[in-house]
Parts: C-alpha cells; sequence; structure tokens
C-alpha cells in the first residue's frame, strides 16, 4: 500500500518545475506516488511533465481545462492512493529527506506539519519557521496556538490522513481567491485529536509574483485576519 499522496497542481510553472520535481523525486522509495495535475498551461509545463512522466513511475500526470488550484487539489484528493496526502506548489521547492522525515515523525498523530522557509525573493530575504516543535493533542494546542498560526494558513509541506479527509468531505473552495489553504486546514484541525510541529526542514515556500495575493500587504492581510479568527473559532470551538 502507498504511504504518501504527493499533490502538485501546476499552472504556467515551467520556470520552477525542475526544481520542484528533481527535489520531490529524490525522495528514496517507491511508498509514495506523485500525482501531477497539469491545470491548463499555456507555457511549457505540460511537455516538461510528460518528460519526468516518462523517466519515473511514480509520477501520475493528469492534464484537464483551467478552473483554478483549489479544484485542481480537490481533483488530486480523490485521486489520491496513499495512506496520508501531501501538498506541494509547483515553484516551491522540497527537500530530499521530506517524506522519510514526515512519515518519522507523524507517528500517532492525525497530521505532521514540517518546519518551512519562506524565500521571498522580491524582498530578497528569508525566513525559517521559529516556533517550538510539539507533540500533543488538539486541546493543549489550544492553549498556545499563537506560535503556530502562521503555518496554518498554508497546507503544503506536511502529512494529512486521507482517511479523515474523505470522512468529513474536506475540500478547498473554489468560491474563495484567498484563504483557501487556511479554510483548508482548520476544517481539518476540526476533526482532529493528535497533532505534530516537527523540527526539521522539509520544505522552502517561494514568494516570487509582486502581484500574488500573498506579497501585498492590506486589505489582503484584513481579510486573511479576519477569516483566520473565524477558522479558529469553528476548528476549536469543542476543545
Amino acid at each position: 500500500m502507498l504511504k504518501v499522496s504527493i499533490i502538485i497542481p501546476v499552472y504556467n510553472a515551467e520556470e520552477y518545475l525542475d526544481e520542484c520535481l528533481t527535489g520531490v523525486l529524490k525522495n528514496e522509495g517507491d511508498e509514495f506516488e506523485v500525482i501531477v495535475i497539469d491545470d491548463g498551461s499555456t507555457d511549457k509545463s505540460q511537455q516538461i511533465l510528460k518528460h519526468y512522466a516518462k523517466q519515473d513511475s511514480r509520477i501520475k500526470l493528469i492534464t484537464k481545462k483551467n478552473t483554478g488550484a483549489s479544484d485542481t487539489r480537490n481533483i488530486g484528493i480523490e485521486q489520491a492512493q496513499g495512506t496520508y496526502i501531501c501538498f506541494v506548489d509547483a515553484d516551491d521547492l522540497v527537500m530530499p529527506n521530506m517524506i522519510e522525515t514526515l512519515l518519522n515523525e507523524i507517528k500517532d498523530a492525525d497530521v505532521c506539519v514540517g518546519r518551512k522557509i519562506r524565500w521571498n525573493q522580491i524582498k530578497e530575504f528569508s525566513r525559517t519557521d521559529s516556533w517550538e516543535p510539539f507533540r500533543g493533542t488538539k486541546e493543549e494546542l489550544k492553549k498556545d496556538l499563537r506560535p503556530y498560526r502562521r503555518s496554518m494558513r498554508g497546507a503544503t509541506g506536511r502529512l494529512y490522513k486521507k482517511e479523515i479527509i474523505q470522512k468529513y468531505r474536506i475540500r478547498f473552495l473554489e468560491k474563495y481567491n484567498y484563504a483557501e489553504d487556511m479554510h483548508f486546514n482548520y476544517e481539518y484541525f476540526s476533526h482532529v485529536e493528535k497533532v505534530c510541529f516537527a523540527d526539521p526542514v522539509v520544505y522552502t515556500y517561494r514568494i516570487h509574483n509582486p502581484d500574488s495575493l500573498s506579497s501585498k500587504n492590506a486589505p489582503f492581510f484584513l481579510k486573511q485576519w479576519e477569516m483566520e479568527i473565524h477558522c479558529i473559532d469553528k476548528a476549536f470551538e469543542d476543545s
């Protein structure tokens, strides 16, 4: 049985795909599959993906019309065969031991969040998650959630149990063009018991588009903050 399904939505990412896929495929073993979904790219992304799919049998390539990242990830969830699901963005970087590290760390937890480097190429600086490693119940996490909240806003570089995602029909909301990752996370956390924030760095999140929401200030961050408060209340209402 496959342990991990890595889901990578791709849209016009030709500049970054080689780095991303090389890092993913350097993870050793055949206990994971790589579901790469071309979301109607108009550049050379599809040619690059076909090349990698021919070279490595762990890659499952899906092509479709452009419908956006949320729908694309949801298609990946439906196709996933692994016990765990891990999301990767096509313009990010993956450590060559990410899968092994996360599988070793998750143990009896329902989710394992790996430490991440946030690399801002626009402003030319990087920052590594500075929270302390955590392993415990959702109730224990609620008591000191603040250091971990930034990591709850993204869905990449971590393991989710497919069983929980499918049981509660947790999906990325296509109606939003912001905070969809955060909504997914807190919806997932509302159904877990044990949580792990692991120490090793496993992922580099690349910020490179000056027009992206994540590189802007208000009003995006005001909307994000309001959504975050709503999501936290929902996820921890019974804790």
